[in-house]
């Protein structure tokens, strides 16, 4: 499998014509971008779903991805330079008034190391600090995904003092304390 494969192809949105290049969160391609299925040929949207289209269905579920396990995403993770340009991270500020606003973000996690990945990809900027608090009963081959890539960023952190977390509990709450302290 190419893993650095990346497909051009024509956006259009609201009057805006532009190239774009398609890749998923750690550079492997999507079923829906190897079979061209992004464009109006494919016959799949949205409308179509909700109706019930049992042709778009039927189209949609060929072309579902693939997820990653934790073990795949921290293989990929293992190496950072390729993590970061694969995983296409914003690490410019986009504006210059963003550097004099940074945000603060918690993020706690149990499981999907590939979530957490994609999630950190659309929320990153060099500027921001991202605090991550992972549940102790979590496998430990999540944990060690979480790891490899928070030691890609050098403002990403993972919290120092992990705990088991009751997700409709006090200890939800009392981490989220934790981390303002």
């Amino acid at each position: 499998m190419n893993v650095t494969m990346k497909k051009k192809l024509p956006y259009s949105h609201v009057g805006h014509n532009r190239t774009v290049f398609v890749s998923n969160s750690v550079g492997i391609t999507t079923s829906l971008v190897e079979s061209d299925c992004i464009n109006e040929s494919c016959n799949i949207t949205c409308d179509k779903l909700f109706a019930g289209d049992s042709a778009a269905i039927v189209a949609a579920r060929e072309f579902q991805r693939k997820l990653l396990s934790d073990e795949e995403v921290y293989e990929h993770a293992t190496d950072c330079n390729r993590l970061l340009e694969l995983g296409e991270y914003q690490m410019m500020p986009v504006r210059a008034a963003d550097v004099d606003f940074p945000i603060a973000f918690t993020i706690l996690l149990h499981v999907n190391a590939e979530q957490f990945e994609r999630l950190l990809r659309a929320v990153y900027r060099p500027q921001n600090i991202y605090c991550v608090h992972v549940d102790t009963k979590s496998p430990e081959s999540f944990q060690s995904a979480v790891k490899a890539i928070v030691n890609c960023f050098h403002n990403v952190f993972l919290a120092t003092s992990l705990h088991h977390i009751v997700y409709a509990g006090p200890s939800r709450l009392q981490v989220c304390r934790r981390f303002l302290l």
